[in-house]
């Protein structure tokens, strides 16, 4: 990664001088093809704040900020049980990238991880004040921001919202949730009863795989679907029935901004719908331990951070 963030600060140079990438691509490639609108949980103002920190566009796949007044170029990336984020100051040649692994709910709280972390360092790297000690790293972005910047959930609610609370107890024969659900973008989700367990199960696509766990709403068929943590994050679901109380679809919300995730019962897009036997993806036998659920807030396992400097 080190050497990745050293071609971007270079130019499209390797560690011996040799051109890799031309140049002007490169400046291209950090530049701004158009802005975007007020981001306030990416974005720091005076007085709020200390120092002020502004996004201004995006590039081609990355995006252009400034930090106290020095130009910024980022990217914040995320993979089932990983985040991570890479900060590139070209003007003083250096840059910071971290990762961090755990399940990916509430985004939130690993860029308050990610940022606290990149702002102390751009600090150090540009020799400024650090406006960051140890009592406000660990509490960012309090005492600036005093309202939780945690997920709450509503039963009403159908956004990406988490859940606070599940059962055991589902409204109705755990057999009449059992089938097939397809999307035509994300492929089948197949829903099976464990008859080892008496668990319901689900499998999606090569590694998704889980438990189905009712939720304790008032809205009975909203679920809970439960991976392993290396895999999966618990995403907040519910089923919706015909006029004759069939379920036919699986509805998994994403934002109140976006529509939903929409997988119709008796949809099978394609035969080859089978977990993988090597690489330990498969659970073995009746997968009769139910997964522990993972609380919602951070769970902090590995920060890994690389600093990167221009080849001298």
């Amino acid at each position: 990664m080190a050497r990745y963030m050293q071609l971007h600060l270079n130019g499209g140079k390797g560690p011996d001088g040799r051109t890799m990438v031309p140049d002007d691509l490169f400046r291209e490639l950090h530049t701004v093809q158009f802005f975007k609108p007020y981001e306030p949980n990416k974005e720091l103002y005076r007085p709020q704040y200390p120092v002020g920190a502004r996004n201004i566009g995006e590039a081609l796949g990355l995006e252009v900020a400034d930090y106290r007044g020095y130009r910024r170029v980022y990217y914040f990336g995320l993979s089932a049980g990983f985040t991570s984020l890479m900060s590139l100051f070209p003007d003083q040649s250096g840059g910071v990238f971290t990762v961090l692994n755990g399940p990916e709910f509430p985004l939130s709280v690993y860029m308050d991880v990610h940022s606290t972390l990149h702002y102390r360092v751009a600090d150090m790297l540009l020799g400024l004040e650090p406006w960051l000690n140890t009592t406000t790293a660990c509490s960012f972005p309090q005492p600036w921001v005093t309202s939780s910047s945690s997920v709450t959930y509503n039963a009403d609610d159908t956004d990406d919202t988490m859940p606070s609370a599940y059962s055991l107890d589902f409204p109705r024969d755990k057999r009449d949730y059992e089938g097939t659900f397809g999307n035509p973008i994300f492929g089948n989700l197949t829903i099976r009863l464990n008859s080892t367990d008496g668990t319901l199960r689900f499998k999606h696509g090569l590694i998704g795989h889980g438990i189905i766990l009712p939720l304790a709403t008032t809205s009975g068929n909203r679920v809970l679907l439960n991976g392993p943590i290396r895999l999966l994050a618990p995403v907040a679901a519910y089923f919706e029935e015909t006029q004759g109380g069939a379920i036919n679809r699986l509805v998994i919300p994403v934002t109140s901004a976006e529509p939903s995730v929409v997988f119709e019962r008796g949809l099978k897009l394609t035969d080859v719908d089978e977990l993988p036997t090597a690489g330990g993806c498969t659970v073995s036998g009746a997968e009769a331990t139910v997964y522990d659920m993972w609380p919602y807030d951070l769970q902090l396992g590995v920060a890994f951070i690389v600093f990167a400097f221009k080849f001298i």
